[in-house]
Parts: structure tokens; C-alpha cells; sequence
């Protein structure tokens, strides 16, 4: 069986970044902390914390922590429906629920989204904002209970919903426009023409390169660290990049940017997905997040 007065204690001292936060909010000594740290360490052979200012997780600590995350979930879905069976004051008033996904690509509505729900819910949310991991891979690893994803891929053992889909155009400067494509952006000069990926991997501007010229095109690309980077590097001149419609709206009208092909958007398909141990406990947030996407995304070839 789990000792979970050892796992609370390991998920205290990361959560809080230290021994003494975490006794005061267990009720018990820094040192019967320390104590059931170590011993869970020692029976699983694994350090769980790294020792700092703050404390922070290993990898293993991480799953420790996420495992009991879905405990908690269980815990409160149990007892709204027993409540005799969980002691008073046993769970915590409010606890923290990790999500994965980026208002600053896709739109304030999700900020919109949690704004509604945390006004009620007693949760804390920690949104992860992250995309060197992709978010599917964050969801299978339970590393967040709910996320925005991007793409057709469903996941097992979590309820999926679509939330329309996010027109893609490809942009630059007319002052980019016109050193690299002064002839329009023709295969051969796409394959002198630098793009903007977000690493090595980045599916975005492969995929519009060959639905708007063909398959056998290669572009070089500049690499940046997130989505709204190769916004901001695209409005810079660095290079032509992949960027949202409702971002580049506004620059298109003002002719800041202008799309190399015009009409060879792409659409990807937008989904809310929420691992099963906690939808009924985001039911809330779930109906937000539907309500507002509408409002915000195409929906069925409609803008």
C-alpha cells in the first residue's frame, strides 16, 4: 500500500519549495517531514526532492506529484457524493489543477475561460505555458489533468471535445517579401528563404509549405523558443513564419505583413481534452472553455 502521509509530506515540500513551509501547513514538526521524505526515498531508491531554496522536484518527485494531484480529484469527487466518508478539514481548501495551453497563440478567451471557473471552483490553476514538450505528450505523461491541443489526435482515457479550428497563415514584411520573393514565393525561393520554427521539430511550417507548393520543398529555418516569438520575429523582418489569422489581422489590414500566398491558410483542428479522473470535477471549466472558444475560433468553414 502507499503511504500517503509520505507522499503528502514529498508533495508539500515541492509544492511550497521548503521543509519548514510544508510542517506548518501538515501541523507537524520540520523534522517528522524530513523524516517521511527520507524514508520514501530510501524505499523507492529514488531522490524525490531537490534540496534548495526553493525545493524543487526530480523527475520521479514530478510523478509523485502529479499521481497525487489525480488522488486529490478522486478524493473530492468522493466526497461530494459521501461526505461522511472523508474526515472534515482532510482535503484542502483549495487545490492546485495543472492545464497546458497558450492564450498568447490562441487567444485570451482561455484566460476568459479560467477567469469564470476559479470565481467558483475551489481550485488554483497552473497554467503551463511550455511548448519544448508538445501537449499531447504532457497529457499521456499526467503532467496536466486538462489541455488545449492542437491537431486531430484523441487521447485514451480522456474526453475530447472539439473546439472549432485555427486558420494559419504564413506572413512577412513586404520588406522581407521583397529581398526574398520578388517573384512570388515559388519553390525555388522558398528553399533560399528562411523561416521561423519553434525548434527542430515544429510541424507548422513543413506542413504549410507543401499544402501551398507541393511536397519536396525544404526552407531553412531560424528556431525560437515559443509561438508568440516567431509572431514578434515575423513583424521583425528575421524571417517568414506561421502565425494565427487573429493575430496577423490587424497587420494584414495595415499592410505590416502580408501573406506570401494568399488563400493557402491552413486549418488546425482546436480540442479541449480532460483526463477522465477530472471531468466532473472541471465540468465548469470544460463548459467555459466550449462557450468562449466558439465565440473565438472558425467553426465549421465559418469565421
Amino acid at each position: 500500500m502507499i503511504d500517503y502521509q509520505a507522499v503528502k509530506a514529498v508533495v508539500s515540500v515541492i509544492r511550497l519549495g521548503s521543509f519548514d513551509r510544508a510542517a506548518r501547513e501538515l501541523k507537524v514538526t520540520q523534522s517528522a517531514v524530513s523524516q517521511r521524505v527520507k524514508q520514501l526515498e530510501q524505499r523507492l531508491g529514488v531522490a524525490l526532492i531537490v534540496r534548495g531554496s526553493p525545493c524543487s522536484a526530480t523527475t520521479a518527485g514530478a510523478q509523485l506529484v502529479y499521481h497525487f494531484e489525480r488522488v486529490e480529484l478522486l478524493e473530492r469527487q468522493l466526497a461530494s457524493r459521501m461526505p461522511g466518508l472523508i474526515g472534515p478539514g482532510s482535503l484542502p481548501g483549495r487545490m492546485t489543477i495543472r492545464i497546458a495551453a497558450n492564450p498568447e497563440w490562441l487567444g485570451s478567451w482561455i484566460l476568459d475561460a479560467v477567469s469564470d471557473f476559479v470565481r467558483s471552483a475551489p481550485f488554483l490553476v497552473d497554467l503551463v505555458l511550455n511548448e519544448t514538450i508538445p501537449t499531447p505528450e504532457r497529457l499521456r505523461a499526467g503532467e496536466v489533468v486538462a489541455a488545449v491541443t492542437l491537431g486531430e489526435e484523441r487521447l485514451e482515457d480522456h474526453d475530447s471535445c472539439s473546439l472549432g479550428s485555427l486558420r494559419l497563415l504564413a506572413v512577412a514584411t513586404p520588406g522581407y517579401s521583397s529581398r526574398h520573393f520578388p517573384q512570388g514565393a515559388s519553390p525555388e525561393a522558398m528553399a533560399k528563404a528562411p523561416g521561423l520554427a519553434m525548434g527542430s521539430t515544429d510541424p507548422f511550417p513543413k506542413r504549410w509549405v507543401k499544402a501551398a507548393l507541393g511536397d519536396g520543398v525544404e526552407s531553412p529555418v531560424h528556431r525560437l523558443p515559443s509561438r508568440a516569438s516567431i509572431f514578434d520575429a515575423a513583424l521583425a523582418g528575421i524571417g517568414w513564419g506561421i502565425v494565427p489569422a487573429h493575430l496577423a489581422a490587424a497587420h494584414l489590414k495595415s499592410g505590416t505583413l502580408t501573406e506570401l500566398i494568399k488563400g493557402t491558410g491552413v486549418d488546425l483542428p482546436v480540442q479541449w481534452q480532460v483526463h477522465r479522473v477530472a471531468v466532473q470535477q472541471l465540468e465548469g471549466l470544460t463548459a467555459a472553455i466550449i462557450r468562449l472558444a466558439q465565440q473565438s475560433l472558425k467553426l465549421d468553414g465559418i469565421s
